[in-house]
């Protein structure tokens, strides 16, 4: 970290040390990065003294991660439906914008709960009163795993298992850009502190349906390509994944985009998957970061990420989003 993030660290400690109760949160269709730092974190608190839940956020709990330490614990509502009277700080993790926290229009905190943020990505708008954006890092887990040492903890067990899967998926595998050899390094003392990631890990890369493989398919039989086929876009409807039986669990598992990038020629890559009528949740990733930028155009339209993998979502008609998601990629990408 730098002399400037350390600093912020320090302060985030000492105003989570002069809280009541903490309370922490699962971002929406939350990946083993949100989960896993949130449960993570609940402990690091905890082994301060500090009171702390977790919100599964807006989308239901995945049992493929039931096998993380303390997911029991998690609380099966969202921010907003919490009685946020009993919390005096919310601590954000792994989330660029409110929209991350919840899509739930309107909300807002209330007066007497100050809000910190601890993200890696580039498009954090800085919603909070203190504000630990790290984007050279390739996961939440691994900045968490530098404040474990940082705040003087112990590196249990439980924070390690959830540390080490949240930044091994979040990497693809340690591997995605911003993996370098400070990564591997950590993964390495977070499997000497928990020796049975195998059988999480197991479990948690292991968990298609046969309604997640059906999607696959339809997302896979539904591409179209444009700017001189640099770039391809699948779109499923929400007609499509009710006819095939395919339900909202099932299109969660995997991103199509992430399919589609491992082609060589198609450097912009958009999934988008009305999941309800009106609701369109759009991945996008780029073979060429540096050039093809897709944060940018996540940005533009209410969400955030990597230069390398972002996403949003849009509250339209799929047509019309997909509209939408091209009309900003030509403006924003194609020029």
């Amino acid at each position: 970290m730098t002399t400037e993030q350390v600093a912020i660290a320090a302060q985030i400690k000492e105003t989570l040390l002069a809280s009541k109760r903490v309370l922490l949160h699962c971002h929406p269709n939350p990946d083993e990065d949100s989960v896993g730092s949130a449960l993570a974190m609940k402990y690091m608190l905890e082994s301060l003294g500090i009171v702390a839940d977790v919100s599964r956020g807006d989308s239901p709990l995945q049992s493929h991660l039931s096998l993380l330490p303390g997911y029991s614990s998690i609380l099966d509502t969202s921010v907003p439906e919490c009685d946020l009277s009993l919390y005096d700080t919310f601590l954000a993790l792994d989330s660029s914008n409110m929209g991350y926290v919840t899509q739930k229009k309107d909300f807002s905190f209330p007066p007497q709960m100050q809000v910190l943020v601890i993200d890696h990505h580039k498009s954090n708008t800085k919603y909070g009163s203190l504000n630990l954006i790290a984007d050279e890092y390739p996961a939440v887990a691994q900045i968490l795993y530098d404040l474990v040492s940082l705040w003087g903890l112990t590196l249990s067990h439980d924070i390690a298992l959830n540390l080490f899967v949240g930044m091994y998926t979040d990497t693809g595998g340690l591997r995605h850009a911003g993996t370098t050899s400070d990564t591997y390094h950590a993964a390495a003392k977070l499997v000497d502190c928990a020796p049975d990631f195998l059988t999480v890990l197991h479990t948690v890369l292991n968990n298609e349906t046969p309604g997640s493989i059906r999607f696959r398919g339809l997302g896979l039989s539904s591409l179209e390509t444009f700017y001189n086929g640099h770039a391809v876009l699948s779109a499923v409807s929400y007609e499509a994944l009710t006819r095939e039986g395919i339900v909202f669990s099932d299109t969660q598992k995997f991103s199509i985009a992430r399919i589609l990038v491992m082609v060589v020629g198609w450097d912009i890559c958009v999934s988008l998957v009305e999941n309800a009528p009106g609701t369109v949740r759009v991945s996008m990733r780029s073979r060429d970061p540096k050039r093809y930028d897709v944060s940018l155009v996540a940005s533009a339209l209410g969400g955030g990420g990597h230069a390398a993998a972002a996403g949003t979502m849009i509250h339209a008609p799929l047509a019309e989003a997909k509209h939408m998601v091209v009309e900003k990629i030509q403006a924003i990408l194609c020029v």
